[in-house]
């Protein structure tokens, strides 16, 4: 009995399948005509369609296939700016610190960055700025102008980013010889600021932590504290702590004791520039 019943209830569901036939097949037709109006929508929307670059740009990756359906906000692909090129120069914090110290202008403050921006305050330390692409048979060298510099410090090298930029970076293009700047490539950048006239400039192996000897005009040894206000390379620049006129010891003195008798003797040019260098050591005159 309870097959007859399983059989019967089987043949019950067949014959409602049966019946609801004509509704699904109404429903598949509906749905075809909804399909075909988003097919023309579709047409219409894609010969309509215009893509383009409001500047001049090279394509530098493509995400897409030819044939491939793309949604919206999906990434096409990856244009570069031909006209303007920027490049991020990474400077050692203490050196940058350095170069502000002597170009920062007297009247510096903190609003002038806030209405002008950091651009306008390296024009008026007046720095400049060159990209230089260097190789065993060219040195390429484009002209570029201070942007901004880096939000943050990098904690691991401690460097100070500072960004340049190069317009027309294709400009005279030659094979081989002057190629165009490009992303990824790997190149110097030169920063220069105007000089300062209003400076002492001493051998930097003149200063024995923060004293300098000096030759009184008895030809007397006078050991005097200075304030230094930057060093580079082989220089000292003194911001307080010697006048012009003065002569200082370059050579090594031991002992060094104040008000010793001492013998001096004039420095050449070329053993200024020896001094400077650290190549050999020299009396000399406080020079600007």
């Amino acid at each position: 009995m309870s097959a007859v019943l399983q059989q019967q209830a089987t043949v019950l569901n067949l014959e409602n399948s049966i019946r609801l036939f004509p509704t699904r097949i109404d429903a598949q037709r509906r749905q075809i005509d909804v399909n075909k109006t988003k097919l023309e929508t579709a047409r219409l929307n894609l010969a309509r369609t215009h893509i383009s670059l409001p500047f001049d740009a090279r394509i530098s990756a493509v995400n897409i296939e030819r044939t491939q359906f793309v949604g919206i906000g999906t990434e096409l692909a990856e244009a570069d700016d031909i006209d303007t090129a920027e490049v991020e120069a990474e400077i050692p914090q203490d050196r940058f610190h350095t170069f502000m110290k002597l170009t920062l202008p007297k009247d510096f403050t903190v609003e002038k960055i806030r209405s002008g921006g950091i651009s306008e305050l390296f024009k008026s330390m007046g720095w400049s700025a060159t990209v230089r692409l260097r190789s065993n048979a060219r040195d390429v060298k484009w002209p570029a102008e201070l942007l901004r510099t880096s939000e943050t410090v990098d904690p691991k090298t401690r460097t100070v980013g500072v960004i340049v930029s190069v317009d027309k970076p294709y400009e005279g293009i030659k094979p081989i010889v002057r190629p165009p700047l490009v992303k990824g490539m790997f190149v110097e950048v030169e920063i220069a600021g105007r000089p300062t006239m209003d400076r002492i400039v001493i051998p930097r192996s003149a200063v024995h932590e923060g004293r300098v000897y000096i030759a009184d005009k008895g030809n007397r040894l006078r050991i005097r504290k200075i304030d230094v206000l930057a060093e580079q390379g082989g220089k000292a620049v003194i911001e307080s702590g010697l006048s012009l006129g003065e002569r200082i010891v370059i050579s090594d003195l031991s002992p060094a004791i104040d008000g010793m008798l001492l013998k001096p003797f004039a420095d050449t040019p070329e053993e200024d520039a020896a001094a400077i260098s650290g190549k050999r050591k020299v009396a000399g005159e406080v020079q600007q």
